[in-house]
């Protein structure tokens, strides 16, 4: 779900998701969430920028694949780039590339933090706690410090059950909201914002629900409707390992 989506909060109030945990806290989010899913969120973790840092340092830095160079001249008050091919990305260089949005879309961007996530989880499942001890007590104290979450010690049961089946990690499939499928761009108040096609959120539940029933569909865009010039709906997401 893009941060730049607007919904509606109350009856009479809309606002952007991004702002849903600073307002709402992590109950409030995960009741928005699951509102515009049609899903119900179980549980929800929030990692702070500090945990990013130390946990990619922690692990010795995270490997990823760039297609093409990577170029971000305007955010960080210098130039920060990073070639095309494979590399090993430390903390910093995880955040900049991770976090970087005034070189291209945001749609991008969250297309890059997938990218960093899954990297992170390659490395953090193959850690042994026997064989590296000291890595992994790291690792705890940093999630110990920086992330908030709502689980908690009654919860342990499942937790050694979704790590019994890390190895069904790879069976991830992403999907994402964006303007080629179910939103469009509208200024308003001369400010961007990303609006779903359905006042009623229909169509985002539909497609959630296609998502887990295996058979992801998109919605015909109606001729007659205002968002109509948006890029054509049709082409399903395509999924991601």
């Amino acid at each position: 779900i893009p941060r730049d989506l607007t919904v509606r909060i109350t009856d009479d109030r809309t606002e952007k998701m991004n702002t849903a945990y600073a307002h709402y806290g992590i109950g409030g989010t995960k009741k928005l969430f699951s509102r515009i899913l049609g899903v119900a969120i179980d549980n929800i973790i929030v990692a702070d920028f500090d945990a990013f840092l130390s946990i990619v340092d922690t692990l010795g830095g995270v490997t990823v694949t760039l297609d093409k160079p990577f170029h971000e001249s305007q955010q960080w008050g210098n130039e920060f780039s990073l070639p095309a091919g494979t590399q090993t990305l430390d903390g910093p260089q995880a955040l900049y590339y991770a976090r970087s949005r005034y070189s291209t879309s945001d749609f991008d961007r969250s297309r890059r933090q997938l990218q960093i996530l899954m990297a992170i989880k390659e490395k953090a499942t193959a850690l042994s706690i026997t064989e590296e001890p000291i890595k992994a007590l790291a690792l705890m104290t940093t999630i110990r410090k920086h992330i908030e979450t709502d689980l908690n010690i009654l919860d342990l049961g499942t937790i050694k059950d979704l790590l019994a089946q890390q190895h069904t990690l790879n069976l991830i499939k992403r999907y994402q909201l964006t303007t080629d499928n179910l939103l469009y761009e509208a200024k308003v108040n001369g400010i961007y914002e990303l609006l779903h096609r359905d006042a009623t959120l229909a169509h985002i539940k539909r497609f959630i629900q296609g998502v887990l029933t295996s058979t992801p569909l998109l919605p015909t865009p109606d001729p007659t409707s205002a968002s109509s010039t948006t890029p054509t709906l049709g082409a399903q997401p395509t999924p991601t390992p």
